[in-house]
């Protein structure tokens, strides 16, 4: 196992099944920040992932639902997040996790790239591909 995913806890009690790693300012853990080419990548991993255009700027989408989209030349991406992983990624990394105004009050979450570590953004494009494909279903 490589050593970047060698711990793992929960961000909160009650995320305890989730696979976030630790997301203290200065872990060692989840050490490699994100390009936009990399987020790009991770985003296309998720199963069911498909790339499309939203508002002049890629989007990741699943079952038809954005769960995260990307621009490039703000070097900043955003996935759609539960709002209580919001809340905790937004005090716990404010250089890597912003508001993103009214669209945070859905989960929309900003990352900027350079400052987000590259364990933790494939976790929570994973977790945003998983909400987007449960808000589908539930339709």
């Amino acid at each position: 196992m490589p050593a970047e995913h060698a711990l793992h806890t929960p961000i909160l009690p009650d995320l305890a099944t989730s696979r976030f790693g630790d997301v203290r300012p200065h872990s060692a853990v989840c050490a490699l920040f994100v390009t936009e080419a990399q987020f790009r990548k991770l985003a296309l991993a998720v199963p069911g992932a498909e790339e499309r255009e939203h508002m002049g700027h890629p989007d990741f989408r699943v079952h038809g639902r954005i769960f995260a989209t990307l621009q490039p030349a703000k070097k900043q991406a955003m996935v759609k997040i539960s709002l209580e992983q919001q809340a905790h990624l937004v005090d716990a990394e404010p250089e890597a996790f912003l508001l993103l105004g009214g669209w945070s009050k859905s989960g929309a979450t900003g990352v900027n790239l350079p400052k987000a570590k590259a364990a933790l953004v494939r976790d929570l494009l994973a977790e945003a591909a998983a909400l987007a494909a449960a808000k589908k279903k539930a339709r």
